[in-house]
Formats: C-alpha cells, structure tokens, sequence
C-alpha cells in the first residue's frame, strides 16, 4: 500500500471532479469529503453517488469515504448504502478486503451490524 495524503478540495472541486474528473480523481475525491466536508449530507451524497460507479476501485473508495464520515459525524444512512451496494456488489482482492475493512468500521462507528450484501 502507498502512503499518499488527501488534498481537501472546495465544493466547487469537487462537483467538477465528480462532473468531469478522471477515474483516479474519482478514485480520491470520496477519501477527501470523508475525511474533511464539514457537510455530513454533502459528504454522503458524494460517496453514494461514487457507490453507483461502474468502477470497481471508485467505489472501494466511496465505501472507504462513508466510513470516514461514521467515525466523523457518527451516523450514516445504511438502507441507502446498502441498497447501492446491492447493484454493484462484487469486490475482487484488495477492493474486497478494502470494503470489508470499511464496512466494519461502518458498523462500530454508527452501532449498526452492516455487512455486504
């Protein structure tokens, strides 16, 4: 694994990124706003959005962002997670231990028992 800090991006950066960005800017733009977006429902809409990407590693990511916004902010929407989780559920090797690792920390941060479905 490399070690690679996330740059805080401004609401503007990141509605271009989601709008325009390259898969490795979708790729960290979730990490981002889970880790710094003062905005708990913009932070969450992000990383659900990313949820819906085709990409496997974007939304390893986006799982990766929500359970840095349960440790944050101590609550998430776990229906909806889930539910997005249900269209593109497979995960393959370091993006499946990735998602597994998130969704444990999901389910301590907010008290919830979440696994993939």
């Amino acid at each position: 694994m490399i070690y690679k800090s996330i740059q805080e991006y401004s609401d503007d950066d990141i509605m271009n990124i989601i709008h325009n960005g390259n898969d490795t800017e979708l790729e960290e733009i979730s990490l981002s706003v889970g880790e710094y977006h003062t905005n708990y429902f913009f932070a969450q809409d992000v990383c659900f959005f990313l949820l819906d990407n085709s990409n496997e590693k974007i939304r390893a990511n986006a799982l990766l962002g929500l359970s840095y916004i349960a440790r944050r902010f101590h609550e998430l929407d776990t229906k909806k997670m889930i539910s997005l989780l249900k269209l593109h559920s497979s995960f393959k090797g370091k993006n499946l231990e990735r998602a597994k690792y998130a969704m444990e920390d999901i389910s301590l941060f907010v008290n919830e028992n979440v696994e993939l479905p």
